[in-house]
């Protein structure tokens, strides 16, 4: 199951889906985040039995440490949650206005293609009927 875990700005710890292409946990304290990472890995995985460890980031976990929440914001793309939901989330878990409009900029961009392709696909469609 791609995703990877990853800390927030204010703290916490959270977990990001390349299936849904969005934010799955967030704001978790750290007893909820290793109960999702015993979920994930198993309760003998070496991420569990080493996590202080692995949330201080002093080991790499699977090529690579526990990344901040700002390496996976272009992994996000609109396919349920609506911006304002995105928006509030990343607000929540104390991301930068620079991360925040990096998203809202993206996410505006993407509705804009879909929606000029709505329309070439309506208008091909409508003129065969």
């Amino acid at each position: 199951m791609p995703a990877f875990f990853f800390k927030q700005p204010n703290g916490k710890f959270g977990r990001v889906s390349t299936v849904v292409d969005a934010i799955t946990h967030y704001n978790l304290n750290k007893d909820a985040f290793k109960e999702l990472v015993e979920y994930y890995h198993g309760k003998g995985d070496y991420e569990v039995a080493h996590f202080d460890e692995w949330c201080k980031g002093q080991y790499e976990y699977k090529q690579d440490q526990l990344k901040d929440v700002g390496d996976y914001l272009d992994l996000l793309n609109p396919n349920g949650d609506s911006l304002e939901d995105v928006l509030a989330i990343l607000k929540e878990m104390g991301c930068s206005e620079e991360q925040i409009a990096k998203v809202e900029a993206y996410y505006k961009q993407w509705m804009k293609e879909v929606e000029e392709q709505e329309r070439e696909w309506n208008a091909k469609h409508a003129a065969k009927d």
